[in-house]
């Protein structure tokens, strides 16, 4: 697969997930899926941009709307992609940690393939109104998909992979948020009993 164009990879990865996952099991090291992810995230970060410009000239012609919409939220933007990448390592390497408790032994630079190539639709299309959403549920499906095929897991343990990690998090900020109000509540009771 290495051979393969850009825009061949892009097109086996959207309609050809399996034969596409399969391709890459030869790919040892992370330089390809990096460079993938970059310039795939890149055409969201410039689709972002044009909108916000967009947007920044369609509202009043009040200077500070237009320079935070304009010129400080592409910055914005160019900055989040920034660390968006940077920060795709790290989810890797958290996603791998589940990646292993549900029996998955082939590294982490495989968990990380699964990630970088699995983003493809919500790297391209996550910016479009509407279709953004779906394309943010295809990439879920990809991501599993990879790591069904790249760590030679079920379908159901690479699905529980991504989904208990997200139900541990939803788990903790409502016991954070649950926390949170029932502290308020007990300083209002006791402001209340000491008027």
């Amino acid at each position: 697969m290495a051979t393969f164009s850009l825009l061949e990879r892009i097109k086996t990865v959207l309609t050809n997930p399996e034969k596409f996952f399969n391709s890459v099991k030869r790919e040892e090291a992370l330089g390809q899926p990096v460079k993938y992810l970059i310039i795939t995230s890149l055409v969201s970060t410039i689709a972002s941009i044009i909108l916000i410009n967009i947007a920044a000239d369609m509202v009043s012609y009040n200077p500070t709307y237009q320079m935070f919409l304009g010129g400080m939220g592409a910055m914005a933007i160019v900055l989040l992609w920034i660390l968006g990448i940077l920060l795709s390592f790290v989810g890797a390497a958290v996603m791998h940690v589940f990646v292993y408790l549900f029996g998955g032994r082939n590294g982490y630079t495989e968990t990380y393939k699964a990630t970088a190539y699995g983003s493809t639709a919500k790297n391209l299309f996550g910016w479009v109104p509407y279709i953004g959403f779906l394309a943010g549920l295809y990439s879920l499906y990809l991501t599993i998909k990879g790591l069904s095929v790249l760590q030679n897991i079920s379908m159901g343990r690479a699905a529980a992979v991504i989904l208990v990690p997200l139900l541990l998090a939803l788990i903790i900020g409502f016991i954070i948020a649950g926390a949170a109000v029932l502290t308020y509540l007990v300083a209002l009771a006791g402001m209340e009993a000491a008027a």
